[in-house]
């Protein structure tokens, strides 16, 4: 899912690229100004206006 340049919910397909750290390059599928939808994506529909907010990585959490 994608959020075009107005706002606005799309369903199309990226290619991902290399990843960085922690995030990912996306080699095609986006035109400036676009965004992926990276969480949430199942509550968001086709033509739906949708306010990108950047994504957040978790916090570590202790296993002992």
């Amino acid at each position: 899912m994608v959020i075009n340049g107005d706002g606005k919910a799309e369903t199309r397909s990226v290619k991902p690229g290399e990843r960085q750290n922690s995030l990912w390059v996306i080699e095609d599928g986006l035109r400036p100004g676009e965004h992926v939808v990276v969480e949430g994506a199942q509550k968001v529909r086709d033509g739906q206006t949708v306010k990108a907010m950047p994504w957040k990585a978790p916090a570590a959490t202790r296993t002992d």
